[in-house]
């Protein structure tokens, strides 16, 4: 029988960890991601935010999710306005975003599907509808 020497080692140790990143990056988590964005004024007016805001509260509390929570010290530095369970309100210097993320799905739930269109609708009456936009996007995280 012969020996494995320490080139043989090195490589057959590169190609296990080759082959654990790869099985990581194909067997990943999926996530679904969807967000309805409505577009901000260059000078944000309060009373547009409030006004988003009441109508977004309106489509979850209609939904059953129940009222939004004012969110932790460190997520409201990042913008986190409102938080209704895992999803959350945030906005950012152009606009109001509804983000939705469920984790081990690769599309939305039905629950989220409907909220994106009446969130979308009724903020499309709120507002002028060129200023909302919704974004769909299914992802999956691995080891990369």
């Amino acid at each position: 029988m012969n020996a494995i020497n320490g080139r043989e080692m090195l490589l057959l140790g590169a190609a296990l960890v080759f082959s654990l990143w790869l099985v990581g990056c194909v067997v990943s988590d999926p996530i679904a991601q969807r967000a309805v964005a409505l577009e901000l004024p260059k000078c944000q007016a309060n009373d547009d935010i409030q006004k988003a805001l009441q109508i977004i509260d309106d489509v979850f509390v209609g939904n059953g999710l129940g009222h939004g929570e004012t969110p932790a010290a460190e997520d409201r530095a990042q913008g986190i306005l409102v938080t209704y369970g895992r999803y959350t309100v945030l906005t950012n210097s152009q606009s109001l975003v509804v983000n939705f993320v469920e984790f081990g799905q690769r599309h939305s739930s039905p629950i989220v599907d409907k909220m994106c269109v009446e969130l979308r609708e009724r903020l499309s009456d709120g507002f002028a509808a060129g200023r909302v936009t919704e974004y769909n996007e299914a992802s999956s995280i691995g080891v990369h």
